[in-house]
């Protein structure tokens, strides 16, 4: 009967400020409770998180496990079984083709056997935000439903932007100021830019390392740039 739940009260986690610890050493470190989801912003060094995941029926189970923030750099997961280790690579510095999920979020799916019990290790880098360290994890079906929410969500957010955007565009023609025009014109695209960068839709769209990054200082400057220009234009 699982559906979703938050990793987080019962995730572990280290601040590796030196970047001398792997995946190899990893056990030799001093890990501390996770008692918050943020693990600090614009870090420069790799964090760690660790959390176990069993599956306590008799038949197999597939969950999926996402990372809440869509703009993480870099996620290197570690799965663990027995003596076998599972390496996979999310974050948008890696292309989306190259992940098992291709999805604007860092996501994965697990498998595990009756009565298995899986370790997750996570190395994370987020050098421009916040770095995020929980796990939600999901059942298939929920995680289908909540992906289904979600596209809902962006054609709603598209379609007031385009219906905005085609409202003020005569009182704009009427006002015959082409400098408002073109103000307002570049305050949408930046506006619809900078949420496609930040919010993961251009790197599900194949643009990823350091590219999406500056595309996302770009847009978030001039979409303030732009707010301001507008406002004091139609003002005056």
């Amino acid at each position: 009967d699982f559906r979703y739940i938050k990793a987080s009260p019962f995730m572990e986690y280290i601040a590796d400020e030196n970047g001398t610890l792997s995946i190899e050493t990893i056990h030799t470190a001093q890990w501390k409770p996770m008692l918050s989801s943020n693990l600090g912003g614009l870090n420069d060094y790799p964090s760690w998180t660790k959390c176990t995941s069993k599956n306590t029926s008799d038949s197999t189970k597939a969950l999926m496990i996402k990372n809440p923030r869509a703009n993480m750099d870099e996620i290197d997961l570690y799965i663990l079984r027995d003596n076998e280790i599972t390496i996979r690579k999310l974050g948008d510095k890696y292309p989306i083709d190259a992940k098992n999920i291709p999805h604007r979020y860092s996501v994965e799916l697990l498998e595990l056997a009756p009565q298995e019990e899986v370790h997750i290790i996570s190395k994370l880098v987020n050098m421009h935000d916040s770095t995020e360290g929980e796990w939600e994890i999901f059942s298939r079906k929920s995680f289908i439903e909540f992906t289904m929410l979600e596209s809902l969500w962006w054609g709603v957010f598209i379609g007031i932007y385009i219906a905005l955007f085609f409202y003020a565009t005569p009182i704009l023609i009427a006002t015959k100021d082409k400098i408002l025009s073109l103000f307002f014109s570049f305050y949408i695209i930046s506006s619809i830019g900078y949420q496609f960068s930040v919010n993961g839709v251009l790197h599900s769209l194949g643009v990823y390392g350091h590219t999406i990054n500056v595309l996302t200082l770009f847009f978030n400057v001039l979409f303030s740039i732009f707010t301001i220009l507008v406002i004091l234009r139609f003002l005056r």
